[in-house]
């Protein structure tokens, strides 16, 4: 199964849960609006909604003959936002494949509150993940396959980064490597049985995620504990 990536953010305004959803509902798709949601399930505290956006692509080419031509197109974007309480004027925001362009998204935000806000993206503590998750008893036979390492302090001049793969735990060598010293992790790969169920994740710590099983369960889960 092809992983499922996700993007985590992290909203701040001054609006109420019911006023975010009104807002968010004001902003359909349609011939005049290239940008907008449509409401999957509304509970209390948390939204689903399916983003859509179509883009008017132009390219240009040279033909054989030297003239230039232009073709144009449009694509169609779509994929589901998750929007949860998180405290006062708190949001998290799960986005399940989303395009590297969010610029159409968080303008559509800006519409939707009305109010000054502020968006970031969740960039996880991916050793402080992992070790929730070894803790966590739903989740199983926790192992890090694959690690690589931010910059790590040899000595006054130098230092170096490393690049495991193991077919045991990626997390035991790096520690034999560093000598036990807790070293930053860049990415990591770990695997987990959740559920009777073997499950691969990918982490970055520049916010991204990727996630074999998108089992909602599950992936409410995964999502708490990377944003807490």
């Amino acid at each position: 199964m092809k992983p499922k990536r996700l993007k985590l953010w992290v909203l701040t305004a001054r609006i109420d849960f019911q006023s975010l959803v009104h807002g968010l509902r004001q902003q359909p798709f349609n011939d005049q609006n290239r940008v907008g949601v449509e409401a999957i399930e509304i509970l209390d505290g948390k939204a689903t909604f399916r983003y859509h956006e179509q883009r008017d692509i132009t390219q240009s080419f040279t033909n054989p003959l030297g003239e230039t031509v232009e073709s144009r197109y449009s694509t169609f974007i779509s994929f589901d936002i998750v929007f949860e309480t998180l405290g006062p004027d708190r949001y998290s925001i799960c986005m399940g494949s989303p395009p590297k362009d969010l610029k159409p998204f968080v303008e559509l935000i800006r519409t939707a509150t009305r109010t000054n806000f502020a968006l970031e993206i969740v960039k996880p503590d991916i050793s402080s993940i992992y070790q929730q998750l070894k803790a966590d008893k739903r989740f199983t036979r926790v192992m890090a396959k694959r690690i690589v390492s931010g910059a790590v302090t040899f000595d006054i001049e130098s230092s170096y980064r490393v690049d495991i793969a193991s077919t045991g735990n990626a997390m035991t060598k790096l520690l034999e490597i560093t000598g036990g010293r807790a070293a930053p992790i860049d990415k990591i790969k770990i695997v987990y049985t959740y559920d009777l169920r073997p499950v691969q994740i990918e982490l970055s710590r520049s916010g991204s995620v990727a996630v074999s099983w998108d089992d909602d369960e599950h992936l409410n889960l995964l999502t708490s504990l990377l944003i807490r």
